[in-house]
């Protein structure tokens, strides 16, 4: 849904490959870019997905590009394991 290099189109083809993939890097060269497209890959196929990020901050980016891209109804964002369980259980 958001244009690709080609290092990121192989992270998206790897995610199809593998139960799990870790995505890593400095600031700037398109981590969320590829977690996106990753995670509407999945949506595609009907697939589930689960990102977990170290920051907040990163989780925020990625949120709001979901959003952007109209997948914000498929996201579930837990930030607080007491204060989000009711909302992602309903």
């Amino acid at each position: 849904v958001i244009a690709a290099d080609p290092s990121q189109e192989i992270a998206v083809q790897q995610s199809r490959l593998s139960n799990g993939l870790h995505i890593e890097g400095p600031p700037g060269t398109g981590k969320s870019q590829t977690i996106v497209n990753i995670i509407a890959d999945c949506t595609a196929r009907n697939e589930t997905v689960l990102v977990i990020c170290q920051k907040q901050a990163a989780l925020s980016v990625v949120e709001k590009r979901l959003k952007a891209e109209g997948l914000g109804p498929r996201l579930f964002l837990i930030t607080d394991i007491s204060k989000d369980r009711q909302s992602v259980l309903r």
